[in-house]
Order: C-alpha cells, then sequence, then structure tokens
C-alpha cells in the first residue's frame, strides 16, 4: 500500500493481491507505474508494497479473494466457512483470532484509514 495523506486530496492505494501480485500481470504494471509517479510528484521513496508481499509466480494459482488475509487458505473462503471481519475498517477478514493478531502489525496502517474515511455509495452508509 502507499500513502499520500500530506497533499490537498488525500490518496490511499490498496493493492489487492490476489490480481495484482504477478509481475506479469497489467494490474501489477499499473500500479508499479502509478507509484512510482506518485513517488516522484511527491519525492517519497518507493515503498515496498502488498504486492512484494503476495508475490506468485505466474504459473501458481492464487489466493481466492474471499479467504482469510493472513493465512490466505483456500478452505477459507469456503460457502458456509465462518470468517469474521475486522472490528476497526469492517473489511479485512480472518479465520481465527489467531490469524487476526498475527496479520496485524501489517493492517493496523490501513485499519485506522479505513475507519475513518466516509464512504459514498457503499451499501449500508445510507
Amino acid at each position: 500500500m502507499a500513502f499520500w495523506t500530506h497533499l490537498a486530496e488525500p490518496r490511499a492505494v490498496f493493492y489487492i493481491h490476489h490480481l495484482c501480485a504477478t509481475g506479469s500481470s497489467q494490474c501489477h504494471t499499473v500500479i508499479k507505474e502509478q507509484e512510482a509517479m506518485m513517488a516522484s510528484v511527491t519525492g517519497a521513496p518507493l515503498s515496498r508494497g502488498i504486492t512484494d508481499r503476495f508475490h506468485v509466480e505466474p504459473d501458481q494459482p492464487c489466493p481466492l479473494a474471499s479467504s482469510c488475509a493472513n493465512c490466505n487458505d483456500d478452505k477459507t473462503a469456503s460457502e458456509g466457512y465462518r470468517m469474521s471481519r475486522c472490528g476497526g475498517c469492517k473489511l479485512t477478514r480472518y479465520c481465527c483470532p489467531g490469524c487476526q493478531k498475527a496479520d496485524w502489525s501489517r493492517h493496523k496502517k490501513t485499519c485506522k484509514i479505513v475507519e475513518s474515511v466516509k464512504w459514498e455509495n457503499w451499501p449500508g452508509t445510507g
């Protein structure tokens, strides 16, 4: 993820690991180009983003979209599997308290920002 909260219009880019992790995909290329452009505008160094953390080779399967944010176990994405959401942002899903605790050092950076976002056109925001 990359943050430019000091800009007149604050911006945060969240990488979608299951779509953008592979270095040869168009999604990955666009995100890396945008991150480089924002770094040149702000003078901030390029960050080691989530795309690097979840790197998979092009021929490897990616974790399912609704799997646990920590363990990425495909069984956690199956219909009927009981998952919990982060109590702060209400977006990130975990299969157990252990996975949530293990992921906190990574997730806390975005959780506080997402929690304070004013959502538009989002279900349940009236």
